[in-house]
């Protein structure tokens, strides 16, 4: 069967979520015979598509198990949509990343996913736990226009456009962040946020950066190591919903925050939703480590605080290894 006919049958499935689509009906729409359609569906269900047939009724679309570009895609509403490759399995979605900019020219977004990660890393290269098929690990690249980053403003506004994303489908839950890069809930990481640049050597100016986002979805048997500290977005009370959507939304708030994150206009909700504030907290910052309470975030999303000795203290870059009051979270 010709790859167009799979696809065609998938939009127009998509233009009518949740209604019962005739083969007749989708033979005539789509002039072809009611056999291309039926391999056309037979194709779709072993790519993980959820399609339901009933006898008199025909067909219904209910999802999808896996994630899918044209899926993607069809849930964005920023236009034009972003370019979505994505693959069953990789050692990290960075790492093809860095691998796709060295062999393109990026001048518009691009979004590398995959259902698992053997090697997904984050911030300090720990190991991210990266199951097939129960969260979204994606890496967005974004071309740099001006050569201008705020890494500071970039790491903290991403942090929040994800959450945004997550609290339209989940808006009773409660998503917090701790400095600088981690997405919490319940007292628990639900995933991260790395942020990372590539450089032309004969401009020596920035040419592309990848915004890493690796999200715990679905409940996980996490290993005993991290148990105590990791979690997961859903729980078995909560109704199913479809990863392509929720990725859909997570690009569209990533590609505005890249429109705008260097006005600051993300840092107000970052303080409220920032779960360090006022807790004692241990931070290293490479081979040091300084003891304080926080005081706060300034205006480049670094972090502020008073030092054992009483002293305020700005940390541009660093990472908190250890919440008093939040053991669990301590690394």
């Amino acid at each position: 069967m010709v790859e167009s006919t799979k696809n065609l049958v998938l939009a127009e499935f998509l233009q009518h979520p949740q209604e019962w689509l005739s083969g007749d009906l989708l033979a005539n729409q789509l002039g072809i015979s009611r056999e291309s359609v039926w391999k056309a569906i037979r194709s779709l269900k072993a790519s993980g598509h959820q399609i339901e047939s009933k006898k008199k009724s025909g067909y219904c679309y209910q999802g999808s198990l896996k994630l899918d570009p044209q899926v993607v895609a069809n849930y964005q509403q920023i236009k034009p949509a972003v370019k979505v490759l994505c693959f069953d399995e990789v050692a990290s979605t960075q790492i093809n990343a860095k691998d796709y900019i060295s062999k393109n020219t990026i001048d518009a977004p691009v979004a590398i996913t995959a259902e698992g990660q053997f090697g997904g890393y984050g911030r300090q290269g720990r190991h991210f736990v990266s199951p097939s098929g129960r969260g979204i690990y994606v890496s967005l690249i974004l071309p740099v226009k001006d050569s201008k980053l705020e890494p500071g403003l970039l790491t903290t506004s991403a942090a929040i456009a994800a959450i945004r994303a997550l609290s339209s489908f989940f808006p009773n839950k409660d998503f917090q962040v701790k400095w600088v890069n981690d997405l919490l809930l319940n007292n628990h990481k639900i995933g991260g946020i790395i942020t990372e640049a590539t450089m032309d050597l004969e401009s020596q100016h920035y040419s592309a950066v990848i915004i890493g986002l690796g999200l715990n979805l679905l409940p996980v048997d996490f290993p005993a190591e991290i148990r105590a500290k990791a979690g997961s977005v859903m729980d078995e009370s909560d109704p199913a919903v479809d990863r392509n959507v929720i990725l859909a939304k997570i690009l569209d708030e990533l590609v505005l925050m890249s429109t705008n994150y260097q006005n600051g206009d993300y840092l107000d909700e970052y303080r409220e939703k920032l779960i360090l504030t006022n807790q004692e907290v241990t931070v290293q910052v490479g081979s040091e480590f300084i003891n304080g309470r926080v005081t706060g975030i300034d205006d480049q999303g670094s972090l502020l605080l008073i030092n054992e000795q009483g002293q305020a203290e700005t940390i541009y870059s660093g990472e908190v290894t250890k919440i008093k009051l939040l053991s669990n979270l301590n690394l």
